[in-house]
C-alpha cells in the first residue's frame, strides 16, 4: 500500500508538473520577456497541457500582439508628429524673435503676426487629427447604420447617392459619418465639385470630379502624414483616420485607377 501510494503521488505530481506547472511558468516567462522588451512577440508554446491553459495562452498571445502593435503605432506617430511640428515651431520662434525688434515697421509686424497665427492653426489641426487617430483602436463587433444618415454636408460640394434611402452599411452611423466627411473634405480640397457614393455587393464606391490621384501616390494616400498639400495646410491624416476606422470593422479602402477624378472602394467583410 505504501509503495502504491508513493507511486500514485509521484505520478500525479508528474502529471501536474507537465499539465499545469510547466505551461504556467512558460507563459510567465514569455509574458515577462515581452514586458521587458526582450521579444517583439509571443511564441506559442509547444504544449499547454490543458484546454483551459491553451485558451489562456491564446488570449495572452493576442493581448501581447495588440499591445506591441499599439506601442509601435504610438512610437511611429510620435516620430511623425515631432517631424511635422518642427517646421511650424521654427517659424513661430523666428517670427517671435523678429517681433522683439522695436524698429520693425507695422506692415512687417502684421505679416509676422499672421504667420504665427497660421502656423498655430496648422499645429492645432495636426494635433486634432492625431487625437482622432489615437482614439481609434477598438475592434467593433456588429453594428450598422443607414447610409443616407452618413452622407456629409459640405459647402461647395454636391453629394450624389442613387442608393436605396433605407440601405444600411455594416458600420455605425457615427463612424460612417466620420469616414465620408473626411473623404468629402479631401475631395473638396482637391478641386472636386461633385462627390458620388454607391453601394453594391459589400463594396462602397466613392468617386469625385476633382484633380485625381497620381498613380505613384495611390498606394500611399492612407499612409499617416502623407500629403501633396503640405504648403496649403494639409496634415496627411484624413485618409489615415478613414483607414483606421475601417480597419476596426474589418474593412479595407483602396484607391482605384481613374481617368477622371479620384475613385475609392471600401470593401466590407462578408
Amino acid at each position: 500500500m505504501l509503495a502504491s501510494t508513493v507511486f500514485g503521488a509521484t505520478l500525479i505530481g508528474l502529471l501536474l508538473l507537465r499539465l499545469i506547472s510547466r505551461p504556467i511558468y512558460a507563459l510567465r516567462d514569455e509574458s515577462r520577456a515581452i514586458a521587458e522588451g526582450r521579444k517583439p512577440k509571443m511564441t506559442p508554446l509547444a504544449h499547454y497541457g490543458l484546454r483551459e491553459l491553451a485558451e489562456l495562452g491564446d488570449s495572452v498571445s493576442t493581448m501581447a500582439d495588440s499591445l506591441t502593435r499599439r506601442s509601435q503605432d504610438i512610437s511611429t506617430y510620435a516620430d511623425h508628429v515631432t517631424h511635422e511640428l518642427k517646421s511650424p515651431v521654427t517659424a513661430v520662434i523666428g517670427a517671435a524673435e523678429l517681433l522683439q525688434d522695436d524698429a520693425i515697421d507695422p506692415a512687417n509686424r502684421t505679416k509676422l503676426l499672421k504667420n504665427i497665427e497660421a502656423e498655430g492653426r496648422r499645429m492645432s489641426r495636426l494635433l486634432g487629427r492625431l487625437r482622432e487617430m489615437t482614439r481609434i483602436g477598438v475592434k467593433h463587433e456588429g453594428g450598422s447604420g443607414q447610409l443616407a444618415r452618413m452622407l456629409p454636408v459640405l459647402d461647395g460640394l454636391r453629394i450624389v447617392s442613387d442608393t436605396n434611402p433605407d440601405l444600411r452599411l455594416p458600420i455605425s452611423e457615427e463612424h460612417g459619418r466620420m469616414v465620408l466627411l473626411h473623404m468629402a473634405q479631401n475631395s473638396h480640397a482637391h478641386g472636386a465639385r461633385a462627390f458620388q457614393v454607391t453601394y453594391a455587393n459589400q463594396v462602397l464606391r466613392i468617386s469625385d470630379d476633382g484633380e485625381g490621384i497620381a498613380e505613384s501616390d495611390r498606394s500611399r494616400v492612407t499612409t499617416p502624414f502623407f500629403t501633396t498639400r503640405r504648403d496649403e495646410g494639409g496634415t496627411g491624416m484624413g485618409l489615415a483616420i478613414v483607414a483606421a476606422v475601417l480597419n476596426s470593422y474589418g474593412a479595407v479602402i483602396e484607391c482605384q485607377p481613374s481617368k477622371r477624378g479620384a475613385v475609392f472602394e471600401i470593401r466590407f467583410g462578408s
